[in-house]
């Protein structure tokens, strides 16, 4: 918008009083919007950010659950080892 244009607005807002009180009906509506705006974006970004959160737990669970499996398994694993060489060694022949 031109000066000149805002000059013009300016000049027939000062003309015409009822003019003025609409425009700054809408200057105050359009605040209010804006700030209804800007608090529901806040909003959403605080939920979001929870979210993440959450998530970021919930794979931190996961991958403390996973952990203690896999050392369950390789403990299994070892003792069914272990459990097969004494076997092997007690049925070998013995050389004397």
């Amino acid at each position: 918008m031109g000066r000149s244009r805002v000059f013009l607005l300016l000049l027939s807002l000062a003309l015409c009083p009822s003019l003025h009180q609409v425009a700054s009906l809408l200057a105050a509506l359009s605040t209010v919007h804006h700030e209804r705006r800007k608090k529901a974006q806040a909003q959403k970004h605080a939920q979001h950010k929870g979210f993440l959160q959450q998530k970021d737990r919930e794979g931190a669970e996961r991958e403390k659950r996973h952990k203690e499996a896999r050392k369950k398994m390789y403990r299994v694993l070892g003792q069914q080892e272990k459990k097969r060489q004494r076997s092997s060694l007690k049925g070998a022949p013995q050389d004397d």
